[in-house]
C-alpha cells in the first residue's frame, strides 16, 4: 500500500469517528460545575471584600476585577472578572452574595457534556420565537438542576415557522447559580433567571433528545 493511500485512509477513519461523536469536550467538568464560584454564594461580604476574595480565589490581578455599584445602594452591586474565555459575575446585596453567572465567551460546553458532568436535568424548557430585527429566528434550550442550584442555556437559529431540533452537540453558553433550599424555592430562584414564557412551560427531561419538545411561538 502506498504512503499516499495510507494517509487518505487514516484521514477518512478520523473523520468518520469524529462524525460519530455526539459532542466534543470543550470544558472540563470542574469548569462546568464551577465549585469555586458556587462556594461564594451566600457568603457575607462587602463589595470590596468580595472583589479581594475573587482575586485570590481565581488568581486574577486585582485591577482586572470590576465592581459595579448599584445606583440605589452603593453597598450593593455586581463583581465581574474574566478568566480563560469565561466571564464571571456575582451579585452582592445586603452584604450577601445572592447569585452568580458564568458566561462561556469561547469554547462553550455542549449540552451533552453538561449532562455528562452534572447528570440529567430535572426539567428543561425549549422555545422558538421571532427576532424582528433579523430574518433569523431564535430558539433557546434551558436546563434546570434544582438540587445543584444551577440553570444553563444555549441557543441556535432557525428560519420559518418550524423550530430547529436540539441535539447533544449544541452549545450551552450561560450558567446561573443560586442559593440552595427546598426544591420549590430553588426552582423559583432559577426561573427568575429565564424569560417569562418559561415560568409555566418547563417540562421533565425526557432522557431522549428525539423527545425534546420545542414550544413554538407561532402555534
Amino acid at each position: 500500500m502506498s504512503r499516499r493511500v495510507l494517509v487518505v485512509l487514516v484521514l477518512g477513519v478520523g473523520l468518520l469517528l469524529a462524525g460519530c461523536a455526539p459532542y466534543r469536550s470543550l470544558r472540563t467538568c470542574e469548569e462546568i460545575a464551577a465549585a469555586n464560584l458556587r462556594a461564594l454564594i451566600e457568603e457575607t461580604t462587602s463589595l470590596e471584600q468580595g472583589a479581594a476574595r475573587v482575586a485570590e480565589t481565581f488568581h486574577v490581578p486585582a485591577e482586572e476585577v470590576r465592581v459595579l455599584r448599584s445606583h440605589d445602594n452603593p453597598n450593593d452591586g455586581d463583581i465581574e472578572w474574566r478568566v480563560a474565555g469565561v466571564h464571571y459575575t456575582i451579585i452582592v446585596k445586603s452584604s450577601s452574595v445572592l447569585s452568580a453567572r458564568m458566561t462561556c465567551e469561547s469554547r462553550p460546553p455542549s449540552a451533552g457534556e453538561v449532562i455528562q458532568c452534572l447528570g440529567a436535568p430535572d426539567r428543561y424548557w425549549a422555545y422558538y420565537y421571532p427576532r424582528f430585527e433579523s430574518p433569523r429566528r431564535l430558539a433557546e434550550l434551558h436546563f434546570f438542576f434544582p438540587a445543584l442550584g444551577i440553570t444553563c442555556w444555549g441557543y441556535k437559529y432557525g428560519t420559518g415557522d418550524r423550530p430547529p431540533q436540539f441535539h447533544a452537540g449544541d452549545a450551552m453558553e450561560i450558567f446561573d447559580f443560586v442559593l440552595l433550599g427546598s426544591s420549590r424555592e430553588v426552582m423559583d430562584r432559577l426561573l427568575e433567571k429565564v424569560p417569562e414564557q418559561a415560568k409555566e412551560g418547563t417540562k421533565p427531561w425526557p432522557g431522549d433528545w428525539r423527545e425534546v419538545k420545542v414550544q413554538n411561538a407561532y402555534d
